[in-house]
């Protein structure tokens, strides 16, 4: 699997607001390269990641899994930081 950390943030922008548009004005981007950058992961994957129903769109069981994963990554991350910025603070000091 080949997924980059800003396509799963652009996914992760999506399902929580299951609207292409509304993540893009989040991200700061086009709705077009949102549309990309889905079809890219879904490609990668190898999965649909969202099923769309008249107008509107829907998580598939696939697309809700990774939901749970980005959320635990991104967790991790912040986690991360934190704890890097608290010993760079710590180290400065001396």
């Amino acid at each position: 699997m080949r997924a980059t950390l800003h396509q799963l943030k652009v996914f992760q922008q999506v399902a929580d607001s299951l609207n292409y548009s509304a993540a893009a004005n989040k991200l700061g981007l086009t709705q077009p390269a949102v549309s990309i950058q889905i079809k890219q992961l879904e490609d990668n994957l190898g999965l649909s990641l969202f099923e769309k129903i008249g107008k509107k769109n829907f998580l598939t069981a696939a697309g809700h899994e990774l939901n749970h994963f980005c959320t635990d990554i991104f967790s991790r991350i912040d986690h991360m930081d934190m704890k890097l910025r608290n010993k760079h603070e710590t180290t400065s000091r001396y």
